[in-house]
């Protein structure tokens, strides 16, 4: 994260024009290590043009989008990457900055230009360390998961969290984090199949004209079935947050909170019974309401408490911002403001981890 500069008195009104190669990369290297990136932008770009040797050339670029993407200038960030890999593609440092170039693409929902990128380090490197190797994949996992490629997604996943599990040993804070960021797919892609259950009956069901009893029945195990979804999507969310890492416990906590709000709203997308009056009906939609109330309440629940988290971990992602924005719907509105206004998300931003690679 970019801090309050601690330049030098030097720089106040610092003519670069007259700094010598080495001293701009000098104070560029400094600056970029303290976090002052506005600073270390500005003698990055001074040295653009310089007849640097090659090492420096891929140093100042890379550090520049480094840079760059703490600000959150992914577009400016990506340039910076690929110029590094046009002008230097066998540089020591070309496997992180097509890393780096995914990520920033994934930021930008670009999924599919992210996940060429992941595929092309495992082509190019395949002699790979295994944890960096499960961390491209999970990266391309999740690429398919945000482009609904579920079955792509999921067979991967399995492989990598069968390597996981013959692991022996304490993860390191980065494989915890590519754990959570899998289980977060893997629950995704359990939410995203319970949402799109059918729960009315079905057309054969009234073409033969079954009686009441077979279609509720039907009914009952529709719904059954759509809450073991979401549970089954729940306790992969649970074993993101088992990992404590700051983004991924918060979109643990957001999307339990969605798929709570998510059941309620697809349950009242059914008909009322054809055989109910009219009055009857009303009476049933607001029966119904009542009944599935505790679900707003849990997903109010999960909110309040995401945000708690984020703000005690530090976590500005996406997903903490989301988690902010339910919660101010629930003070300005309360929890039927859930009831009126489904959460809607852009897959956009960053939701990945961009900010904690």
């Amino acid at each position: 994260m970019c801090v309050a500069p601690t330049r030098p008195l030097e720089a106040a009104e610092a003519d670069l024009t007259t700094w010598s190669d080495d001293r701009l990369l000098d104070r560029a290297i400094r600056a970029y290590h303290q976090g002052d990136c506005l600073w270390a932008l500005r003698l990055y770009r001074e040295l653009r043009g310089r007849p640097l040797e090659p090492a420096d050339q891929v140093a100042a670029l890379y550090n520049q989008g480094m840079c760059l993407e703490l600000g959150r200038f992914w577009e400016d960030a990506a340039s910076s990457y690929e110029e590094l890999l046009q002008r230097h593609p066998d540089a020591d440092a070309a496997r992180d900055a097509l890393f780096r170039l995914g990520v920033s693409l994934e930021v930008r929902g670009r999924f599919a230009e992210a996940a060429a990128c992941f595929h092309r380090i495992l082509r190019r490197y395949p002699d790979l360390l295994p944890h960096d190797r499960r961390a491209v994949q999970v990266q391309i996992a999740w690429q398919e998961v945000m482009q609904g490629q579920d079955r792509r997604a999921l067979k991967r996943l399995r492989r990598v969290q069968a390597e996981w599990t013959a692991q022996t040993g304490e993860a390191s804070a980065r494989e915890r984090f590519y754990q959570g960021k899998a289980r977060i797919a893997l629950g995704l892609m359990l939410s995203r199949y319970g949402e799109a259950l059918e729960l009315t009956s079905s057309p054969l069901d009234r073409v033969l004209g079954w009686g009441r009893t077979r279609q509720e029945a039907w009914t009952q195990r529709r719904m059954a079935e759509l809450e073991a979804r979401f549970n089954a999507a729940g306790r992969h969310y649970d074993q993101a947050l088992q990992q404590r890492t700051p983004i991924w416990s918060s979109a643990a906590l957001y999307l339990h909170g969605r798929d709570a709000e998510a059941f309620y709203h697809k349950v009242l997308e059914l008909p009322p019974p054809a055989w109910l009056t009219p009055s009857q009906q009303t009476l049933f939609r607001s029966m119904l309401r009542e009944r599935l109330r505790p679900y707003l309440v849990r997903a109010a629940h999960y909110y309040l408490k995401g945000l708690e988290v984020a703000q005690s971990t530090g976590d500005d992602s996406g997903w903490a911002r989301w988690l902010a924005l339910r919660v101010k719907q629930l003070d300005d509105e309360g929890i039927d403001g859930l009831a009126t206004d489904r959460a809607l998300e852009t897959w956009k931003g960053d939701l990945g981890g961009a900010r904690f690679r």
